[in-house]
C-alpha cells in the first residue's frame, strides 16, 4: 500500500472512530488539524506523511477521550505495523503525539523535531479564535462546567482562557502559526471583553 492509501485508510478509520465524539475533539478538529498541518508544512518543511498520519492519529490516545492510554497508544502501533511501515517512522509518530498533548503546560515530552512542532502547533491553532471559543465551551457544557463565576473562577471555562488559551500564542513554535495566531488571539481577547463587561453589568 502506497503513501496516499495509507492516509487515506488511517482518515477513514478516524472519521469513523471519532464519530459519535461531542466534547470538541471531534472528526471536524482532526480535519482542521491535518489541514493545518499540511498548510505550516507548506512553509516550514518537514516529512509530509509523517506530519499527515500524526495529525490525523493525535488524539486516539488523549487522556480526555480513552480510559486506557497505553492500550490505545498500541491499538496505534499494531495498526502502523500492518501498514508494514518502518520502526523508526512509527516510533517518530508517536513521539509526536505524544508531544502534541498540553498536560496543563508540564508535558515532559517537549516538541523538538520539525514534524513535532507542526502537528503541536496545528491541534494548539485550533483550540484559540473563534472555533476555539466554540470548542471550549463545548467542553465545558459536556463536563457540566460553570460559564463563568467572576467570585469563584475557579474550574469555570472562562477561566479556561486565562490558564491556556490566551498563553497559547506565546507557546507556538513556527514562524507561519505565530502568524495565524494573531487574529485568533484579538478574536479571543474581544471575546473575553465583551463577556466579562455583560457579566458584570
Amino acid at each position: 500500500m502506497n503513501k496516499e492509501e495509507i492516509i487515506t485508510e488511517a482518515k477513514n478509520w478516524m472519521q469513523s472512530h471519532f464519530k459519535n465524539e461531542m466534547t470538541g475533539h471531534d472528526w471536524s478538529h482532526i480535519k482542521r488539524v491535518w489541514k493545518l498541518s499540511k498548510d505550516i508544512h507548506s512553509n516550514e518543511g518537514g516529512d509530509l506523511f509523517t506530519i499527515e498520519l500524526a495529525a490525523l492519529f493525535h488524539d486516539y490516545a488523549d487522556t480526555k477521550l480513552t480510559n486506557n492510554e497505553t492500550k490505545a497508544t498500541e491499538t496505534l502501533i499494531e495498526w502502523m505495523e500492518t501498514e508494514e511501515m518502518p520502526t523508526n517512522q512509527i516510533q517518530q509518530i508517536i513521539r509526536i503525539i505524544q508531544a502534541v498533548s498540553f498536560k496543563n503546560g508540564k508535558n515532559a515530552i517537549k516538541a523538538i523535531t520539525i514534524e513535532e512542532k507542526i502537528v503541536q502547533d496545528a491541534d494548539r491553532l485550533d483550540a484559540i479564535g473563534a472555533i476555539g471559543i466554540a470548542r471550549t465551551f463545548t467542553y465545558g457544557g459536556a463536563h457540566n462546567r460553570e460559564i463563568a463565576n467572576l467570585d469563584n473562577p475557579k474550574n469555570t471555562t472562562l477561566q479556561h482562557f486565562y490558564d491556556k488559551l490566551l498563553l497559547i500564542p506565546n507557546r507556538l513554535n513556527t514562524k507561519t502559526a505565530k502568524n495565524i495566531a494573531i487574529e485568533k488571539q484579538q478574536i479571543m481577547q474581544y471575546f473575553i471583553q465583551s463577556l466579562e463587561k455583560e457579566l458584570n453589568n
